[in-house]
């Protein structure tokens, strides 16, 4: 289940191969299903509402944790 607001965890999906462009785009993990993915470090991340295979966000991640040492 995708979040309802930002997190650190969000991966971009691309949706179908034979499809490009038809993707959900920015996706925002919640903590319960970025702990779910990461757990199977064998499989490719995937998109929460279509479960097509997506890429990890390391901008996002990057961000929100610079926002946070910033913080401190």
């Amino acid at each position: 289940m995708p979040s309802s607001k930002p997190t650190p965890y969000a991966i971009i999906c691309y949706g179908p191969f034979d499809l490009p462009g038809n993707g959900c785009g920015k996706v925002y993990l919640t903590e319960e299903e970025y702990s779910k993915q990461i757990s199977n470090p064998n499989k490719t991340w995937r998109c929460p509402n279509c479960r097509y295979e997506a890429s990890w966000d390391d901008d996002n991640y990057e961000k929100f944790t610079e926002k946070q040492e910033q913080r401190s």
